[in-house]
């Protein structure tokens, strides 16, 4: 998000190539993961957002435009396992309609062709079943 909002802003940004971050890993009340549907529901309203700046902007090439939403649709997915409803939300708001997924890391061709017959719910569905 950071990163992001200064492009958007056209802030000057130099790089450094050296890490010097302190990470403090704690093993139990994580907030990354206590809020896994919250965090990933950001992940993806950021990428749309991304999409919306860069459309608006004239600078969204076809290449960045599959991968943002493939992206997305790969992050509803994930989000499937968590909270199936929150899920279908974000595939309704994000993704329906607006393009077409294709292969991924985690889309296979298999599952395209189940999504293409029965749609976003049932292929889950049915993964979430054959995945136990």
């Amino acid at each position: 998000w950071l990163l992001f909002s200064l492009l958007k802003h056209k802030s000057k940004i130099s790089v450094f190539n050296e890490a010097e971050t302190i990470v403090n890993e704690r093993m139990v009340g994580s907030i990354s993961y206590n809020n896994r549907v919250t965090n990933w529901e950001r992940y993806i309203i950021l990428r749309n957002e991304i999409w919306i700046f860069l459309k608006s902007t004239n600078t969204l090439n076809p290449e960045m435009e599959a991968v943002l939403n493939q992206t997305i649709f790969d992050s509803v997915r994930f989000v499937f396992k968590i909270d199936p409803k929150k899920s279908v939300n974000l595939y309704e708001k994000f993704v329906k309609n607006k393009f077409i997924p294709v292969t991924s890391e985690i889309t296979t061709k298999n599952y395209l062709v189940l999504y293409n017959l029965i749609g976003f719910f049932m292929t889950e569905k049915i993964r979430t079943i054959i995945t136990r």
